[in-house]
């Protein structure tokens, strides 16, 4: 076998591992992991034989860092490929300069036929801020997702940081870049071909550190010898992938701009003392003889606009040079396929409604509503109207009997959605600081912000692909329905997507506010669900026999057993049972994989990490 495959293969061993080691505490929009410490995103497809798809972060919130990352890829997918195409290649410098991480991702998530269902996060360890660096570098080192994975090169964000900084380098400072540089080009000569290593070395590598010779009378002899042996190895890699042709070629355009930016001012200074001569009347004698001082003035300006205009020339050659190589490069994290919006489908199949089961739950209505946006804009010219696109419930009867529905309801957004509204990057436009994945919508050719927005849609889960081709209720109907269900003495469990604010102006909007039903539920008048009442008999004894305590044990374990084969379907069996705040141990039924969990993260993910079979998904 190739060591190369080998190589790989056992880089996704080890992500494997780290997933399974890890997945009790895997990130996601229900979790609220508000830590520091190292994540990796992965994508739940590993069958690329040239890429292992993931990504090593650190972060002082890793919740928040998660919302930043799929967000991102919620805004890119609902872009169509025209749109997205533009962002790249319409402009000298693409659009995502510096955000490419989520470029990359969507990239392979598309050309491997992956939903965001496949987007997943988990926390490898819990690090102290002030050491994050250090354990980042250890996962780097480890897993090498700067070649194998999305990871940018080492030496990139070290470089900035150097020459944007305003204090002075130390010896210290300037080895450790050398070092990490020098381990760069090594990877990029064994790594050339896989992951988005060719990319990274060709946007990112710095082609010249002769600025660290800024310095040179303050290095020392061991840091000279070692620039030396990394300037050495630089140049190698660039004549071996043969950069140093279009190095050549940009310092050629570059002296020619300079030459021609010379010739011009040269002749700006000439033309400009001549007509101050004129001004001041120093041959005006001669001017008004024969006319000549006029005639070579005119020479004059003509000559100084023809320079100019090569100046111009020489200006445009680079830039469209530049731009060519540019739009080289992106094509190797620009998707190979053309795709539809919404190519990684949506999220929203797992969305259940929550009981708790120490509630009296006879009699209850459960109401879940999602809406379309917060409702909060900051212009006044561009309107942003929430509407509410689903409504789910549940009924219980004094019996205990339960009836339950998802309603779609038609208004005008779930309608726009369905006829495949046109999705942009807002701030494209802006030429200074845009914000990237900043998604606004097209209708009727102006900026509209009425539609799902991705904050939304990353609470919820739904977004256009999920209401595509829905029977589409009128929330009036579905309100009337859930009232005719009830009576006075129905207690009521009401959980909307956003404020309480917000659900009244979609209340307002739908034209229903002044319903007997509604005005209740805004001002939460209905009766809410109450508390089970403990009967004297279970109230405890201090001197209750042992063996009744261990019963209860026993009872709880047991329930605790079929609470986790009811929600995975008979497919997750609990072999112990301690408590529900520490590990049980579990066994798939399917392919008697067996693995440790904490017994509420299995409650809450109640599949097998080896063959991800997700009830919840079926």
């Amino acid at each position: 076998m190739d060591n190369k495959v080998r190589e790989i293969d056992d880089i996704k061993y080890q992500v494997k591992q780290l997933i399974q080691d890890n997945l009790y505490r895997e990130v996601t929009p229900e979790t609220n992991l508000n830590v520091s410490g190292i994540y990796m995103i992965y994508i739940d497809n590993f069958t690329n034989e040239k890429i292992v798809p993931i990504y090593i972060g650190q972060a002082k919130n890793i919740q928040n860092r998660y919302k930043q990352h799929f967000e991102e890829i919620i805004a890119l997918n609902r872009l169509s490929y025209d749109e997205y195409h533009k962002y790249f290649f319409s402009r000298k410098a693409s659009f995502y300069d510096g955000k490419y991480k989520a470029c990359k991702i969507f990239k392979y998530m598309i050309e491997n036929n992956c939903t965001l269902h496949d987007f997943h996060m988990v926390v490898l360890e819990e690090v102290q801020e002030e050491y994050l660096d250090e354990k980042e570098h250890e996962y780097f080192q480890r897993l090498i997702p700067s070649f194998f994975g999305f990871n940018q090169l080492n030496s990139l964000l070290k470089q900035l940081s150097f020459r944007f900084s305003k204090s002075q380098m130390t010896n210290s400072e300037i080895d450790d870049f050398l070092k990490i540089l020098l381990e760069d080009i090594k990877g990029i000569k064994s790594h050339y071909e896989y992951g988005f290593t060719r990319f990274n070395f060709e946007y990112s590598l710095p082609r010249n550190i002769n600025y660290l010779l800024e310095k040179k009378e303050e290095l020392n002899n061991d840091t000279l010898i070692k620039f030396d042996e990394v300037k050495f190895n630089l140049d190698e890699l660039i004549k071996l992938y043969k950069l140093n042709a279009e190095i050549s070629e940009i310092q050629r355009l570059n002296q020619k701009i300079d030459k021609t930016l010379v010739d011009y001012n040269l002749a700006k200074v000439e033309y400009e003392e001549a007509v101050n001569r004129q001004n001041k009347g120093m041959i005006q004698k001669l001017k008004d003889k024969i006319g000549i001082f006029d005639k070579k003035i005119k020479q004059l300006q003509d000559e100084m606009n023809y320079k100019d205009k090569l100046f111009i020339k020489a200006y445009d050659l680079r830039k469209n040079y530049l731009k060519e190589m540019n739009h080289k490069r992106y094509k190797l994290i620009f998707p190979s396929l053309e795709f539809e919006s919404f190519c990684l489908k949506d999220r929203s199949n797992n969305l259940t409604i929550k009981m708790n089961e120490d509630n009296d739950l006879l009699n209850t209505c459960h109401i879940k509503i999602y809406i379309s946006n917060n409702g909060s804009s900051r212009s006044e010219f561009i309107r942003k109207d929430p509407n509410i696109i689903r409504i789910d419930y549940c009924f219980i009867d004094n019996e205990g009997k339960k009836l339950e529905k998802k309603n779609y309801i038609k208004n005008e957004t779930t309608i726009n959605c369905q006829s495949q509204m046109e999705y942009i990057e807002k701030e494209f436009m802006f030429p200074v600081k845009p914000t990237r994945f900043n998604i606004s919508c097209v209708i009727d050719n102006e900026i509209d912000n009425s539609f799902i927005s991705t904050k939304a849609e990353y609470k919820h889960g739904i977004n256009d692909y999920t209401i595509k081709g829905r029977k589409l209720n009128k929330l009036s109907a579905v309100l009337d329905e859930i009232h005719q269900l009830t009576d006075e003495e129905t207690q009521f469990s009401i959980d909307p997507s956003e404020s309480y604010n917000c659900l009244k102006v979609c209340m307002i909007n739908e034209g229903v506010q002044n319903n007997e039903f509604v005005e209740k539920l805004l001002t939460k008048k209905l009766s809410k669900i109450r508390k089970r009442k403990k009967s004297k008999a279970t109230k405890k004894v201090i001197d209750k026999p042992s063996e009744d305590k261990v019963d209860n044990k026993v009872k709880r374990a047991e329930a605790y057993k079929q609470k986790v084969l009811k929600k995975s379907d008979n497919t997750i069996e609990v072999l112990n049972y301690v408590s529900s705040r520490e590990k049980v141990t579990a066994q798939c039924m399917s392919c008697g994989y067996k693995w440790e969990i904490r017994s509420d993260h299995l409650l809450e993910r109640p599949y097998c990490p080896s063959c991800r079979k997700m009830t919840n998904n079926k």
